[in-house]
Formats: C-alpha cells, structure tokens, sequence
C-alpha cells in the first residue's frame, strides 16, 4: 500500500559535477540540495544519480544513497526521464509501503525556502494521476493589458489571464502512479507551487553565483543552509554587545607622530543607542582595545565598555551568568573573527555589512551598512520595532 504523505526524492548530479562539488558560502553547491531533502520531514528517502567520487562521498556525510546512472543529456529536470522511471520502479518495488510521490529536485537551484518540499509534496498527493507540481514563480501581469500573437505581427488581448508564471528547476512533484506510467513525458498538466523572486537562480547562468552568495551572507531568512539555521533576532531583546574596531567606527585609525590615535564614528549611532535604552534593551561593548578613544567615545555614548579583552567569548560568558540574564535575549554585533567564538553564546549573532567574509559565514544575520556607517543605528531600529511589538 503506497504511503501518500512520504516522498522520494531523487537528485540528478550527472552532470556538471565539477560546478556542483564548488563552494557556495562554504559548502558545495550539492549540499544545498542535500539540505533541503535532508529536512523536509515527507521525504523518507533520497537517492542522488551521480558518478563523481566527490558527490558520491558528501552524499553519504548526509545519509544519502547514490546510484550510478549516465546520462548523456545535459538538460534537467526532464532529460532521459524514462531511465530513471525504470530506476524508481526499481527502487519501490521491493518497498512494502513505497512513497505516494516523487520529488525531482535539481542541485544547479540551491536557493529553497525551508518547508517547500514538504509543501510540494502535499500538494502533488491531492491531485489528479497526470499532473504535477512545477516550482514556478509569478509574473506581474494583474495589471494592463497583455496581448499574443500567433505571427508577431497580429495582435489580440488575451482576455481572463490574471497571473502568469515562469517555471523554474528547483523541482518538480507528482504521484508515483503519475511518475511511473510516463505522463511526465507524454501528457502533463502542471499545477504551479510559486516561489518567492530572487530565488529562481540557475547556477549555471551568468552572476548565478554572485546572487546566491549575496542572498547567502545577508542572512536571508527561511534560506534552507548546510550548516546551522539562521536564528531571527529575539522578539524581546534585553541587551546588546557591541564590539568597537568596525562596528562603531569604520575600522580606519588616525596616527600623529607622538602615537596618538583617532578614529572615525557615525553620530547617529549615538542616537540610535539612547534610543535603544529608553527601550529598556541595555547595550555595552567588549572590545580588544585598550586605546583611550575607546572608552572616550563610549563614555560620549554613555555605554558601558570591557576593555582590553582578549577572550571575549569567556568575557561574555560570565557577564551573562554574573547578570542572570537570558542568552536568548542577547545580541551580539561584531565584524571580525576573534567575535565568532561570542556567536553560539548568544540568541542571536549580527555582523556588519563590510565583515569578514568568515564572521558573514558564522552569523544568523548580515546588516545592510558598514561598520562606522550607520549600522549600528540600523540594528537598534530594528530592536526597537521587535520591542514594541
């Protein structure tokens, strides 16, 4: 008897292994697919075809089987789709309650929202034998007129169309029945799961890559990620913890020739953080530094300043058990690596714009300004509103 709510999930890597074994934020490009399967909780099993000794070792890290299968075809998802249906009636004939549906999902479309699949695959059990469930996303046709023409020199206005859409390869869902009798191939009548815009990227297009590593490091939210999920910022913040080098200033220093130092600041960042504690949400700094326009500038800003501090995760640890206060309730802004170890202790880590790309990667988010420019006075504002509710 086929189990309606359960997937398989089958992940074509035939070709283009070399892209797919690439870096993206840190982590193949493959295991962002791996990711998503590994998460959706309708997928009982994945199987990814492949023949590159490098997709087949990461695939197992993930419990994932691989399955020898060539195909000469580059185009996905629907190239030489009979071999596979052969494939995946091998695979649930020996099953004694094989999965309602099939998922195909291609690994050159690494940018999914958390859940998706698991939507998709909901979807494709409640329709027809004969259709299917194709990522898509919507254009914007809701208003004017849009027009066809069968000779591009005679024009009608298509009359009833409210939304059109765009197919893209993340994946395609159906029916196992629908899978099996070649309907895929012969006779399909998709039915559209839309996707939010921007993540129709094909890594296999021109500044694919550049997109996807940007949506990446902003932090963007429901971005399904290899490594550990983004935390949100905490819906009742109480303190904040502000590195000072790149965070309040812009990371440059003035030296006169006696040694003095000076260095640059954003004043609406002052005004952001007495903003910020009418609020009730403290703020303070742990800095490295032990410079006296450190403590000049928080004294300016009445803030609360550790200096001096080389194991700043140790330091913050002991504040927050010494305080009593909820580490789920705590944030923490920094823009370099010796502030990734503070990450883990916190509710939420931010990093600025301009952080380093290993400080980006360890964050749960990435702020729109650079240090010294406005960022610190963009997370207050947006503390606040999570504060007032």
């Amino acid at each position: 008897m086929v189990d309606t709510h359960s997937a398989l999930a089958v992940i074509p890597a035939w070709a283009g292994a070399s892209l797919l074994i690439q870096p993206l934020a840190t982590h193949p490009l493959i295991e962002y697919t791996f990711a998503a399967c590994a998460q959706a909780r309708s997928i009982t099993r994945t199987v990814v075809l492949s023949l590159d000794d490098q997709i087949i070792q990461a695939a197992g890290t993930w419990g994932i089987q691989s399955l020898p299968l060539s195909v000469t075809s580059p185009d996905l998802p629907m190239a030489s789709f009979r071999q596979v249906q052969e494939l995946v009636r091998v695979i649930v004939s020996n099953d004694a309650t094989p999965p309602g549906v099939i998922v195909w999902v291609d690994p050159f479309y690494p940018l999914r929202q958390g859940g998706d699949l698991d939507r998709a695959t909901t979807q494709a059990s409640t329709l027809p034998a004969g259709s299917l469930v194709q990522s898509m996303i919507p254009l914007n046709s809701t208003s004017g007129v849009l027009w066809t023409s069968p000779d591009e020199e005679t024009w009608w206005p298509l009359s009833g169309y409210h939304y059109l859409y765009a197919q893209t390869g993340h994946f395609l869902a159906a029916r196992l029945e629908t899978c099996l009798s070649g309907s895929l191939v012969d006779a399909v009548r998709p039915f559209p799961f839309t996707l939010e815009p921007g993540l129709e990227v094909d890594m296999r297009q021109e500044k694919g890559w550049d997109w996807a590593e940007w949506l990446l490091q902003r932090g963007q939210p429901g971005l399904v990620y290899p490594g550990r999920p983004s935390r949100p910022l905490p819906e009742q913040p109480e303190l904040l913890i502000l590195d000072f080098d790149g965070v309040l200033t812009d990371n440059r220093v003035w030296v006169d020739e006696e040694g003095h130092e000076q260095v640059a600041a954003y004043r609406s960042d002052s005004l952001g953080l007495s903003y910020l504690r009418a609020t009730g949400i403290e703020a303070m700094v742990i800095s490295m530094e032990t410079n006296p326009v450190v403590s000049a500038r928080c004294r300016k800003m009445k803030l609360p300043v550790l200096q001096g501090i080389d194991d700043k995760a140790t330091t913050l640890s002991h504040l927050l058990q010494e305080r009593r206060i909820d580490p789920g309730k705590v944030v923490y802004l920094g823009n370099d690596l010796n502030d990734v170890p503070c990450f883990p202790l916190v509710g939420c880590a931010v990093v600025v714009a301009d952080a380093q790309p290993g400080a980006k990667r360890q964050a749960d988010l990435v702020l729109t300004q650079p240090g010294g420019h406005g960022a610190v006075r963009e997370l207050c504002d947006r503390l606040i509103a999570l504060k007032k509710g």
